[in-house]
């Protein structure tokens, strides 16, 4: 074990004694001519000595860099155009770093969740944990509620065409079915996916729900016609904020 420790580089022989630990201070390092890749080959190839597989190695790297203070968020999107949404509206919340990855992106290369805090939604929590680990903390994103959007239907004296538009087809046809109890039969809802940037166009609609993202792109006059929604609550925006330390 001893001469494994050596020529890894974390003990070394000096004259009157039989074996030392090697000073942390950079001496033998860099100086030394060996890198990074030097040092990472030498903790690999003690692992296995040791009868442990690259995958259990790989694995407990991931698990010790997870356990320091996340630098960034990263977004499981079930969709792209969902994750691209709820970027945009966390990016704003936070003043930080969000990345976006699909679900099969990422349990193809789990890597990518180094340094980072993990939301998604709530359906995705154990096939995360299965992935990540138990260990890895896991936040689960809470959607605002549907009071502003039934009080604003409240309102409505006449029968009324509700158009919803998004870049999201997941987001549309949630808040489909989340609507549809509040409508009724006197109004009518009609939802439309439109690119972010896209114009605007819905047609004969009395009222107009657009997410973040649209509603970022749209001119000042166009703005005055639709009324925003924000996807994540505001109580899971201050749950991320306090997972995050703040920048120095």
């Amino acid at each position: 074990v001893y001469g494994d420790l050596v020529r890894a580089g974390l003990l070394v022989r000096r004259r009157g004694a039989r074996v030392v630990v090697r000073t942390l201070d950079g001496s033998d390092g860099r100086s030394s001519g060996r890198d990074l890749d030097d040092i990472l080959n030498g903790s690999i190839q003690l692992a296995e000595k040791a009868g442990y597989s690259l995958q259990e190695y790989r694995r407990h790297v991931l698990e010790r860099f997870s356990a320091a203070p996340p630098e960034h968020v990263l977004i499981v999107a079930a969709e792209s155009a969902f994750g691209d949404l709820l970027r945009a509206e966390l990016a704003e919340a936070l003043h930080r770093e969000v990345r976006v990855c699909l679900f099969t992106e990422l349990e193809r290369n789990p890597e990518i969740a180094s340094g980072a805090l993990i939301v998604s939604h709530l359906t995705l929590m154990p096939k995360l944990g299965a992935v990540l680990g138990k260990q890895r903390t896991l936040l689960a994103i809470q959607y605002s509620d549907t009071a502003y959007c039934a009080s604003l239907i409240g309102q409505l004296t006449q029968p009324s065409i509700i158009a919803l538009v998004s870049v999201s087809e997941y987001v549309l046809t949630t808040a489909r079915l989340v609507l549809s109890p509040l409508l009724g039969d006197r109004h009518t809802i009609s939802v439309r996916v439109v690119n972010a940037g896209a114009p605007l166009d819905i047609g004969a609609a009395d009222v107009i729900l657009c997410d973040h993202l649209i509603y970022q792109g749209l001119t000042a006059r166009e703005k005055k016609f639709v009324v925003p929604y924000r996807v994540i609550s505001t109580a899971s925006v201050r749950q991320i904020q306090s997972m995050i330390p703040a920048r120095g």
